[in-house]
């Protein structure tokens, strides 16, 4: 392990210790409902947790520019990352994170999904 660690530090250009700092500093801030659905699914496909997340964060952020390249602007779910709260007399943008984020975006999911299938049942009869 430290051997390939000293790898991947000589590609980046960062010593070993800046390395383990950043991986140990990504592992303390990642959300533990994230931790543990990817944990739910990884078995069923015989990979790691953080497999499944590396690929699920790469497949939205193509999604994501693939949605720039073809109508110039942002999936809705990457322009609603933040919600607005009060802070001393003015506004500030909070990053949603955890549950938060999860249901807000299970919501938006499961609405656009209805849609979705509403007009395919309309086209289907009509």
């Amino acid at each position: 392990m430290y051997q390939a660690l000293k790898r991947k530090a000589k590609l980046e250009k960062k010593t070993v210790n800046e390395l383990v700092n950043e991986a140990l500093e990504f592992y303390y801030m990642m959300d533990r409902s994230l931790v543990a659905n990817a944990e739910r699914l990884a078995p069923a496909f015989k990979v790691t947790a953080a497999d499944v997340i590396a690929h699920a964060a790469i497949q939205s952020f193509a999604l994501n520019e693939a949605t720039i390249e073809v109508y110039g602007q942002p999936l809705d779910m990457f322009k609603k990352l933040f919600v607005w709260e009060k802070d001393s007399d003015q506004d500030v943008p909070r990053l949603m994170s955890g549950s938060d984020l999860f249901y807000n975006l299970k919501d938006n999911f499961v609405r656009r999904l209805k849609e979705e299938k509403e007009n395919d049942e309309r086209n289907e009869k009509g």
